[in-house]
């Protein structure tokens, strides 16, 4: 029981750190995409 629900603790940490890194890399992106839309308004 222990040692199982320590997997499943394991588990839950490396998803939940994924699904973190994941949301941080699309707002980066989504930063990074409005920024050119901006430059490229600015510039027309």
């Amino acid at each position: 029981m222990s040692a199982l629900s320590a997997v499943t603790r394991i588990t839950w940490a490396s998803m939940v750190r994924r699904s973190a890194l994941l949301r941080a890399d699309f707002s980066l992106g989504l930063r990074r995409a409005s920024c050119k839309v901006h430059r490229a308004v600015a510039r027309a």
